[in-house]
């Protein structure tokens, strides 16, 4: 088996699996391109599924590109901004007040004594404030996917989000979190698993771990297109996200 492909200018890693029921596109954080594939499917199907989905790549390419751009050093100076829960705070230096670092009326709050230190300050707040306002979040959420963590742990978790597990005694949270806004994401990915009904079962979305939420589309929606079209047997063409 293959395990690259060439597609006009875009070039592939092929990662196939044998459990694998579908063939799913990751445009990975660096620009990197990923085809997974199962087991059996035949290369001129993977070119035919990348040139299907050329717009989709050369779109979430241009993306990462501007997000490349090289980003300055935050310097703490009044009037650099620091974000915190999607929004950006304009940050003021002050001569006197009872907290090294405030986040008050709209501006975070820097005590002049402590410029050189900012950057620990910095992490400290974005810590202290992750470790009151996750709880909440975590008490929304964790219904809704049916588990009870016992703990939070706030730590440097380099581009990851917030990993976690139910097998876990607590939850792991980047202080990068509380920084940003909900959509923000690290790789992109699309897949199209074809079923046997003569439908196409369609997704497309972004997540760290090359998943995607997925839609149905039946013949009212989506573009008709059987296994046989695709040229896979009826066992890969079984849609199983």
């Amino acid at each position: 088996m293959i395990k690259t492909l060439k597609v006009d200018d875009l070039q592939f890693e092929v990662r196939w699996s044998p459990r694998r029921q579908s063939l799913q596109l990751t445009v990975d954080r660096g620009g990197e391109l990923i085809i997974n594939a199962p087991e059996g499917c035949a290369p001129a199907l993977l070119e035919g599924f990348v040139r299907e989905k050329r717009f989709w790549l050369y779109t979430k390419l241009a993306e990462k590109d501007a997000l490349r751009q090289p980003v300055s050093p935050k310097e703490f100076v009044s009037g650099e901004g620091f974000p915190y829960l999607g929004r950006s705070y304009r940050l003021l230096l002050v001569d006197d007040q009872d907290a090294p670092l405030k986040l008050e009326r709209g501006r975070f709050k820097l005590r002049r004594d402590d410029e050189a230190d900012g950057r620990r300050q910095f992490v400290t707040w974005y810590s202290d404030h992750a470790r009151r306002w996750l709880p909440r979040r975590i008490d929304e959420f964790a219904p809704r996917i049916g588990v009870e963590p016992t703990g939070l742990d706030v730590r440097d978790l380099g581009f990851r989000w917030a990993p976690a597990a139910t097998t876990a005694p607590s939850t792991s949270t980047g202080r990068r979190s509380c920084c940003r806004p909900a959509s923000s994401s690290t790789s992109s990915c699309t897949s199209w698993p074809t079923s046997t009904s003569g439908t196409t079962r369609r997704s497309s979305g972004a997540g760290s771990n090359g998943r995607c939420p997925t839609t149905r589309r039946g013949s009212g929606g989506g573009r008709n297109m059987g296994w046989r079209s695709w040229g896979c047997s009826p066992k890969l063409a079984r849609s199983r996200c």
